[in-house]
């Protein structure tokens, strides 16, 4: 498995570079890449999980990456907020709304910003290198064929899913990530199924994702309704989740006519 090693050694140097930028260096897309990072990381856990159990490393070595993978998910949350907000189209009446709510996340950026600084010192730092490590000597111990074996088996069970693609929200995230550890595992093992059909399947990634976030918007918008706000805030409020709610019908019209071309092997 010098693959897989390879790819978990390239995993930690690009997280463990991240980490170790300056402040004034972490821009939005920072963020992103911070949690992709993470996320290739998680992958190569589940991987480990499922073929070498008892090799997985013990919880003290993941919560500083579940800690940093929440932080930075928090920012990048509110970041997607704003970007939305400052692009929508508002009355005159509820531009003072707009700009009030604009600040509003983001104060909730910077205070998160602290903590997630906070976050990151010397001991988190080498928690996390330790996980690396001991990530990389599990992967030495695994069969290839038993991989090849598991990496073929999720890729046609996660393909019959998709072809029939369940209508709650929840299950539609889950699916999301399921694609993208399968995805990830693919790039960090070289082994998938010839059924795999990467250009749909990068296409319906891209689909869920903005799906997705139209989904986490109009729920943080409705949280922020709930919450102590001006009557004009309020209003603006609902009428940025009228905004969305056509935007993410449209989006899973085109999932669900994207789905109806995958063709599941069968069991």
């Amino acid at each position: 498995m010098k693959k897989a090693v390879a790819y978990m050694e390239q995993r930690k140097e690009k997280l463990m570079a991240i980490l170790q930028l300056p402040p004034p260096e972490f821009e939005p897309e920072t963020f992103h890449l911070l949690r992709v990072e993470i996320k290739k990381i998680r992958a190569v856990m589940v991987l480990v999980g499922k073929l070498n159990p008892n090799c997985l490393p013990p919880k003290k070595y993941r919560r500083p990456l579940r800690q940093v993978f929440k932080s930075a998910g928090i920012i990048r949350e509110k970041q997607i907020e704003s970007a939305f907000v400052q692009s929508s189209i508002l009355s005159e009446d509820e531009d003072k709304s707009k700009t009030l709510l604009l600040l509003q996340l983001e104060e909730t950026e910077i205070a998160q910003k602290v903590e997630f600084r906070q976050l990151i010192n010397h001991d988190l730092l080498h928690s996390i290198g330790q996980l690396s490590d001991k990530l990389s000597a599990c992967l030495t111990q695994l069969d290839k064929k038993k991989v090849k074996e598991w990496m073929q088996h999720k890729s046609c069970k996660l393909l019959q899913k998709i072809k029939q693609l369940p209508e709650k929200a929840a299950d539609w995230h889950e699916v999301r990530k399921q694609l993208k550890v399968h995805n990830y595992l693919t790039a960090c093992t070289g082994f998938t199924t010839d059924q795999w059909q990467p250009e749909k399947i990068a296409e319906l990634q891209e689909l869920l994702g903005k799906w997705h976030d139209c989904h986490a918007m109009i729920q943080s918008f409705k949280q922020q309704i709930n919450a102590k706000q001006t009557p004009s805030a309020k209003e603006a409020l609902h009428r940025l989740i009228k905004h969305l709610m056509p935007q993410q019908q449209t989006i899973a019209q085109q999932i669900t006519l994207l789905t109806t071309g995958f063709v599941a092997e069968p069991q």
